[in-house]
């Protein structure tokens, strides 16, 4: 039986974290890949179009105008404008891959929730504007009006479940896998390279993603050592970003830590590819995709020793105490002073990206999709 399904990308915004861009690009990608005999259309905004074109005639793309500087408008676009566009389509199932649904849907609604970090520990979000409380009313609305809900970790599921129960019998656990750009050969080195050894840290400038504690933490290993590897920290501005710099300035730091806002994504892997180790010292995540980026590009991992990348990295990332700055030391010594523990590692995480195929990925998807004729 053939299946119409939409692939809503309208929830996507100057804010929207590149994981989530990634998985979604990636996610749609492998499953038009597959080619089976549904029909696909893909809504995005104007200027956000998807970073792929397929070749096959069972697909076909509906752009809508976005609202870039109010993104309440966003949401009013996707509950009232967007009923229409979506009827005329014909749609049977429609996937937001951005946590937010339309609330009015001619048709069946399946939601990827990535994680209710903001709902369960609002503190973390310190810094963030009074709008945050209109999106986590947003984000319950949506995930109560859904069909049915794919998040991508099994700690995730649990979390999502203890703030909102009512989801039991529609939420379903579907591992991602790792962004189809990732690869040793398509990712090249650049010119311009920092030409000292570098730790890195990637990702937004939030609270629950402890950046603080790691640029402490780095100030106690560079005290211990003569000629110490450095520390990149690759990030969209966020709440945290001020303190930061400004501890960074503070500590006589700046020859050490550098900080560098808003790059292309393919500087950021070039980087990436080249570090000593990513070190991701999380107090929350959903999924975790830097990890998993790194291992597939041969870079060890020290990360939290936290419920999510237990589930995820198993035993293939060196995990610390985030809350101990002195855990972290330890961390970066021994990464830097254990050339054959630093291959061990290297050699698991390869082993450990094997086990996120996007083919499982889509496959469990499109059983989700015909789940609901």
């Amino acid at each position: 039986m053939t299946v119409h399904i939409g692939f809503n990308l309208l929830g996507y915004h100057k804010f929207t974290s590149e994981g989530i861009k990634n998985y979604s690009h990636s996610l749609i990608q492998a499953i038009l890949e597959m080619n089976t005999e549904h029909r696909y259309t893909i809504f995005y905004h104007d200027g956000l179009k998807p970073l792929f074109q397929s070749p096959f005639c069972n697909v076909s793309y509906q752009s809508c105008p976005s609202f870039t500087h109010w993104q309440k408008m966003n949401v009013i676009w996707r509950d009232f404008f967007s009923y229409k566009m979506i009827q005329r389509e014909k749609l049977d199932v429609l996937h937001s891959l951005s946590n937010i649904a339309p609330w009015r849907l001619p048709c069946r609604s399946v939601v990827t929730l990535y994680d209710v970090i903001g709902l369960k520990r609002p503190h973390l979000y310190s810094g963030m504007s009074s709008d945050a409380l209109y999106w986590k009313y947003v984000l319950r609305r949506s995930a109560k009006k859904a069909d049915a809900i794919v998040t991508l970790s099994g700690t995730s599921q649990k979390a999502i479940l203890e703030m909102m129960p009512f989801l039991k019998h529609k939420i379903t656990t579907i591992y991602s896998g790792i962004p189809l750009d990732i690869s040793k050969e398509n990712v090249q080195a650049p010119t311009s390279l920092f030409h000292k050894p570098y730790f890195l840290w990637m990702g937004r400038f939030m609270s629950h993603k402890n950046v603080e504690r790691l640029v402490v933490a780095y100030e106690k290993y560079r005290s211990c050592k003569e000629d110490p590897a450095h520390l990149i920290l690759f990030g969209l501005e966020g709440p945290t970003f001020n303190c930061v710099q400004k501890y960074v300035h503070r500590k006589n730091l700046t020859s050490y830590v550098h900080i560098y806002l808003n790059q292309e994504r393919h500087i950021l892997l070039q980087y990436l590819k080249h570090a000593q180790a990513l070190v991701f010292p999380s107090l929350e995540e959903g999924f975790g995709f830097p990890p998993l980026e790194a291992m597939s590009l041969g870079v060890p991992v020290l990360c939290s020793d936290i419920s999510i990348f237990q589930e995820i990295l198993g035993d293939a990332a060196l995990r610390f105490n985030p809350y101990v700055p002195e855990s972290i030391v330890h961390a970066l010594r021994e990464i830097v002073l254990d050339p054959h523990f630093r291959k061990n590692l290297i050699q698991r995480g390869y082993d450990q990206v094997k086990k996120y195929p996007w083919q499982a990925c889509a496959q469990k998807t499109i059983a989700v999709y015909e789940s609901m004729q």
